[in-house]
């Protein structure tokens, strides 16, 4: 009798495979956890949202050191009208004076302003550059506690305002800028503001009243400009905004007549943060700081009530702003900066002990009408103040150092020696890919474009766990052109190939999210996450 024939019933196939776009439209608190679109995350910490995927942020070095002092509370650049002229000076200020940073290494530099008052918030300065009708250039700053500052790029020589102006004590102004050609100042413990003549420096200040036209009372914490095409040109209003929140806007050419002149809106932001650097203007809009979040100038005079979450470039980190400020709105170092070198707009928040300190981060090319702007977050970053000097972003630190953004390793030191690879972490978008059902992912490969050794590791999280991952990297080292800095024809790309590593992951759960973990010694780029998920038991 002949033997049985044994045949195998297919089975069917279980696993599903799926392809997770990198986050580039960023951090996403306007949403809800469920089903979150592609391209969100829910959290990103030094990888930032770029047009081709989440890169790891730039490293620092080391620029100057052993400012006396304390803390660097101002960066001041100052830009000679010759490009790359040897005027070009960039200063560092801490509570105890302005230093001479200007040379890349300076061991402990020279002081050349000491403040007579080194107590509570001396040390954080506004600046600007002022040039008169015969073409010379200085830079005028004020100390919130010391008062108005000249520096002379001719002999390089800083004096300290007495009585170039009247009408205001200069040693007492707290705030300076410039508006339509007038210089504004703010006097210490004031509500009010005063102006002199167009294009001067020195002479009478006219008194400008604001305090009996802010209701919630509190001082004028500063003045900014907001430029905006009102339908017939494009015109500058004048922003006043005080401690307590409120917020006036003016239009017109000449503050001292009253039909060169108006008032154009009071609104109310809520309480601002401890520092009068709480401004930017960026992309035709200016965004205040304030116990709101990050408030847009822009949809204020549309009508819209700056306590509710729109679709603007700050909406969707406003929660996480609002928080932030609620909890440390008495502490310094709150400020808002438009980095020009790294295409951000970045907003520094204080820390508390034993506490990192945190930058809310927009990719400035990343922003349009219907992406609202991508956010990520930058730790590590011990910054107390950022500024722009020649073409680069520089910040300073609690331990009296200024440090350039620079590189892929963080904490470079001033010989160029040293540093660590960038740790970043991210958490992408809960889904449950279509089904209901509980489902768990076996293979996890994420895709990066780097040229060095990159370690990380992959999880799948289920339903909802926000936590960060702290799993055992591994790591995988490519070699090849740098990215951004071969050329193109004549470089072996091979090196920017993906890393081809899978991860299997554990655990089951009907939605499911893929964070990430690792660190990088070269600036790389998530491109996306492609997984392997099958279900799991019953619903």
């Amino acid at each position: 009798m002949p033997a049985r024939l044994l045949t195998a019933r297919p089975q069917p196939q279980l696993s599903k495979p799926e392809a997770e776009v990198a986050p580039v439209m960023g951090m996403d608190g306007t949403l809800a956890l469920f089903n979150m679109p592609q391209g969100t995350a829910v959290y990103l910490y030094n990888l930032l949202p770029t047009e081709y995927g989440a890169q790891t942020r730039a490293g620092d070095r080391t620029w100057a050191q052993g400012l006396a002092g304390g803390d660097v509370r101002s960066i001041l650049p100052f830009n000679s009208q010759v490009f790359g002229g040897a005027e070009s000076r960039l200063f560092g200020v801490t509570p105890s004076g302005i230093y001479d940073c200007t040379v890349q290494g300076t061991d402990t530099p020279i002081a050349v302003v000491t403040f007579p008052d080194t107590s509570l918030d001396a040390g954080f300065c506004t600046f600007l550059h002022h040039t008169d009708p015969a073409g010379n250039q200085v830079l005028l700053v004020a100390d919130a506690r010391n008062g108005m500052y000249q520096y002379n790029p001719t002999g390089a020589v800083w004096t300290k305002y007495t009585s170039e102006i009247t009408g205001v004590d200069p040693t007492k102004v707290a705030f300076i800028m410039n508006h339509k050609g007038r210089i504004w100042m703010i006097e210490r413990d004031s509500s009010d503001a005063w102006y002199l003549p167009v294009g001067q420096r020195t002479g009478a200040a006219t008194k400008f009243q604001l305090g009996s036209k802010m209701k919630h009372g509190g001082y004028l914490v500063g003045l900014y400009s907001w430029s905006v095409d009102g339908g017939d040109g494009v015109d500058d209003y004048l922003l006043a905004v005080s401690k307590a929140g409120d917020l006036l806007a003016y239009r017109g050419s000449d503050p001292a007549f009253a039909d060169k002149w108006d008032l154009v809106g009071k609104f109310f932001i809520g309480e601002v943060p401890e520092n009068r650097r709480i401004a930017s203007e960026t992309g035709g809009d200016t965004i205040l700081l304030s116990v709101f979040g990050a408030t847009s100038v822009e949809q204020l005079l549309s009508g819209i009530d700056p306590n509710k979450t729109e679709r603007n470039v700050t909406a969707k980190i406003a929660r996480f702003i609002r928080t932030a400020i609620a909890d440390k709105i008495t502490l310094p170092y709150w400020e808002i900066k438009f980095l020009m070198a790294e295409n951000l707009m970045v907003i520094n928040s204080p820390r508390r002990v034993n506490e990192d300190y945190i930058q809310y981060a927009l990719n400035i090319n990343r922003v349009s009408e219907e992406s609202g702007g991508g956010w990520g977050l930058m730790r590590g970053v011990g910054a107390t103040t950022f500024e722009s000097y020649n073409g680069t972003s520089y910040f300073g630190t609690e331990d009296g150092k200024i440090k350039q953004v620079f590189g892929s390793l963080d904490g470079v030191d001033i010989a160029g020696a040293g540093g660590q690879p960038i740790e970043f972490s991210g958490l992408g978008r809960f889904t449950n890919y279509g089904s209901p059902a509980n489902k768990q992912v076996t293979f996890i490969r994420p895709a990066f474009v780097t040229s060095n050794v990159l370690t990380y590791s992959t999880k799948a999280v289920y339903d909802f766990q926000l936590s960060e991952i702290v799993d055992s990297a591994v790591a995988g080292v490519v070699s090849g052109a740098l990215w951004d800095a071969a050329f193109w024809d004549q470089a072996i790309w091979s090196g920017l190939s993906t890393d081809s590593k899978l991860g299997a992951s554990q655990g089951f759960g009907r939605n499911v999210a893929i964070a990430i973990r690792g660190s990088a010694v070269q600036r790389s780029t998530l491109i996306n996450t492609e997984i392997m998920w099958q279900p799991w038991g019953f619903l």
